[in-house]
């Protein structure tokens, strides 16, 4: 119980897709072909144990990517390590790393590194890469990529909330709450609309802008909600552009309109209850041919 409530407690600060590739843009110049010189860790578990880093020592760093929310370190000997943030976890250089919270310190050939994770809910996964691969088999295209094709083919069947769908990472990688808001909002859909009750037009109009959502927030360096901060330690700023998240009974920015706040599977969902209306059941409503995706979400 103390757990979920901790959970709810922190919801805003979870780093989605945006935060999570500024974090990696930010970090690759430092780390990428660059040797892992020392690893020092705190002793203390993250959401999993954190793993041994003695066999990456002396290794080369080839490469730092992303899959929706995870940071993947490709070292030279094909050890993958996969990094979830959690809800609060973060890197700094060492000379800007806050005091407390520190469980990893990594020092490379010209930079050390801290991570910072005072919740622990971060995770550090320590495998190759054909199990990497494995485990992120799972998960649906990238926000920058996806169509509506694909969020017909895995969602238009479902019977759950159009936000509920966005915020599971078989459907599309990487959305959070924040961004499952902003995109209706740019959509104009009701985020509580069933899936099934959207037509082809709706998924096209989604698509558009969940694309166009993630491409302004990677501008801006993502969004400064509570405790996400670029390595660098400045803040990112899309925090200014939010038309929804966050707003309940300011004006929308589109007709003036209070926005309204719900909960919605334990989750502030927030609207315009002018501009986002759930639309009338229509001849044109489709039906992917594949049975309805699973209710689960990772």
């Amino acid at each position: 119980m103390e757990r979920l409530r901790a959970l709810r407690k922190w919801e805003a600060h979870v780093p989605e897709m945006p935060e999570v590739e500024t974090i990696r843009r930010m970090l690759a110049p430092l780390v990428e072909n660059a040797v892992l010189l020392r690893a020092r860790t705190s002793g203390k578990p993250l959401r999993t144990p954190v793993p041994d880093f003695t066999p990456l020592c002396g290794l080369r760093l080839q490469r730092l990517a992303r899959r929706g929310k995870w940071l993947l370190w490709h070292f030279a000997n094909g050890q993958v390590l996969m990094q979830h943030l959690g809800m609060s976890g973060a890197w700094f250089p060492l000379a800007h790393a806050p005091p407390q919270h520190r469980h990893l310190e990594l020092v490379w050939e010209d930079a050390a590194l801290v991570y910072c994770d005072p919740r622990r809910f971060g995770m550090l996964v320590l495998t190759d890469a054909r199990k990497a691969e494995a485990r992120l088999a799972t998960l649906g295209p990238e926000p920058l990529s996806v169509d509506e094709e694909a969020l017909i083919a895995r969602a238009g069947a479902s019977r759950r909330a159009l936000h509920t769908a966005l915020l599971d990472e078989r459907i599309v990688a990487g959305i959070g709450n924040i961004y499952a808001n902003e995109a209706c909002f740019r959509a104009r859909l009701d985020p509580r609309t069933p899936c099934r009750m959207l037509a082809r037009a709706h998924w096209r109009r989604l698509a558009q802008a969940i694309r166009a959502t993630i491409c302004d927030a990677l501008a801006a360096g993502g969004t400064t909600i509570q405790s996400f901060l670029h390595p660098d330690g400045k803040p990112g700023y899309f925090a200014q552009q939010l038309a929804v998240y966050g707003r309940a009974g300011k004006p929308c920015l589109r007709c003036g309109t209070p926005v309204q706040r719900w909960r919605l599977g334990g989750r502030s969902v927030f609207a315009c209850p002018r501009c986002q209306q759930a639309p009338a059941r229509t001849a044109s409503i489709v039906r992917p041919a594949k049975e309805e995706q699973g209710e689960s979400a990772h």
